[in-house]
């Protein structure tokens, strides 16, 4: 099953913002609740299929979705697949296109596009795989850090 990435509106059928019930809906696929409650609020989420959740706010609208590499589903960007490509390749190609990529030592953000690739191996191993895209509504990294504490 392959979801094509549109950055800040969604994936595939899915599109930011909508309900928990229309997520669950249109992606019709068994799913499984993984909400938690931490001293930081809910984490509220579904998982489907093995390799992928989809994260809502507090309201029950999606905000994010997260996939895991696996051979089940897989996410399309500019015609590639993104978790089937390597990490250094990946960042290469991202580092020309938004000159404001944040970088850490387990993987890159894009604010430009809209997602996040965590690949914790590349230190260690120069050819290695993503093991993770998160894809975000617009300003996802800023409520983060507001609800740390860390920004305003």
């Amino acid at each position: 099953m392959e979801f094509t990435f549109y950055p800040y509106e969604g994936f595939g059928p899915v599109k930011f913002l909508m309900s928990r019930d229309e997520v669950r809906k249109i992606m019709g696929l068994p799913y499984e609740d993984v909400t938690m409650t931490t001293d930081r609020g809910s984490s509220i989420r579904d998982f489907f299929a093995e390799q992928l959740f989809i994260g809502y706010n507090n309201d029950f609208k999606c905000n994010r979705f997260e996939l895991c590499k696996g051979y089940d589903i897989d996410i399309i960007f500019e015609g590639e697949s993104i978790l089937r490509r390597p990490y250094k390749e990946l960042l290469e190609h991202y580092q020309k296109l938004d000159p404001e990529i944040y970088i850490d030592r387990e993987g890159f953000t894009s604010l430009k596009y809209g997602f996040s690739i965590w690949c914790p191996d590349y230190y260690y191993e120069e050819d290695a795989m993503p093991e993770t895209l998160l894809g975000f509504v617009p300003h996802y990294y800023d409520d983060c850090l507001r609800e740390m504490g860390l920004m305003k």
